[in-house]
């Protein structure tokens, strides 16, 4: 009997990540616009959860740079036409904190012949077009890990040295998150798994969105 693939939208595999240690951009749901009064830590990004529309840019199901409460309930109201326009049965609008930096992708794919591989990368809406990425079998040594980095282009700013705008990012960061994802993974027998994007900043790394796949 041919089993189907289970795929966890943003706050499933939010909840499945920090169950097994490895943190999360801290996420709200919004049911209200009352809720929205309170935020005061501008800019934010607002998007739509919904296991029946999980490619949110595609659909318009993401607004970035929202500056003002005026800006957050004009997210909130357009979110809520497109949860009546798709017929959602369960859709939440989520809001957070916005944060610059490089962008990253990890991801997780099982493969018949070969099993689990894993793949790293330069991330976000881009992610296609520039095809910077460098796939490994798991589990990783800590060779592979190293390797992992050093085959793609945006590996190149974790270098020891001040990089764009002056910023240091740290490479055990890094390393210490792909090996956890790897361990996830295995533990966990996920199928699929896809970060996009994990943000890097000086503090560290922040994973913004996740959708994972297990089997059902």
């Amino acid at each position: 009997m041919k089993k189907n693939i289970k795929y966890f939208d943003i706050l499933g595999s939010f909840a499945l990540l920090e169950y097994n240690d490895i943190p999360c951009i801290e996420t709200f749901i919004i049911d209200n616009k009352k809720q929205l009064k309170n935020k005061k830590q501008f800019p934010y990004v607002m998007k739509l959860c919904s296991k029946q529309l999980l490619h949110k840019t595609e659909h318009k199901a993401v607004y970035l740079n929202l500056y003002s409460l005026k800006d957050l309930e004009r997210a909130f109201n357009e979110l809520n036409l497109l949860i009546n326009k798709y017929k959602l049965k369960k859709g939440a609008i989520i809001l957070q904190k916005q944060i610059k930096g490089p962008e990253l992708i990890i991801g997780i794919k099982e493969d018949k012949s070969f099993g689990k591989t894993i793949m790293f990368g330069a991330g976000g809406i881009y992610t296609e077009v520039f095809k910077d990425k460098a796939i490994k079998l798991i589990p990783l040594t800590n060779k592979d890990i190293s390797d992992l980095i050093s085959q793609t282009k945006i590996g190149n700013i974790f270098k020891n040295k001040k990089v764009a705008r002056g910023e240091t990012y740290s490479l055990a960061s890094l390393k210490k998150l792909i090996k956890d994802i790897s361990n996830f993974a295995i533990k966990n027998d996920i199928k699929e798994l896809d970060l996009n994007p994990i943000i890097v900043t000086p503090n560290g790394l922040e994973i913004v969105d996740a959708r994972i796949g297990i089997l059902e």
